[in-house]
């Protein structure tokens, strides 16, 4: 696991890993109401970081709206 400490990302080049953006939640950019990253309360940074960050297969919201999709909802 990489550690970023604080610094200034002016760029998109400048960020760490150029393809991290394929690890994250496909609803990351365009969540839903109840999504994590939805949120800006404290009480749900570290579900954020890890359900919104790479384990999104792993997530009940994911989940839930994957089979609402399936039940063609």
């Amino acid at each position: 696991m990489m550690i970023v400490t604080e610094r200034d990302w002016t760029t998109e080049k400048d960020m760490p890993d150029q393809n991290i953006s394929k690890v994250l939640c496909p609803y990351i950019h365009k969540p839903f109401e109840n999504c994590y990253c939805a949120s800006t309360s404290s009480l749900y940074a570290e579900a954020t970081i890890r359900y919104c960050g790479g384990d999104f297969r792993e997530c009940s919201i994911y989940l839930k709206h994957q089979d609402m999709a399936g039940e063609g909802r």
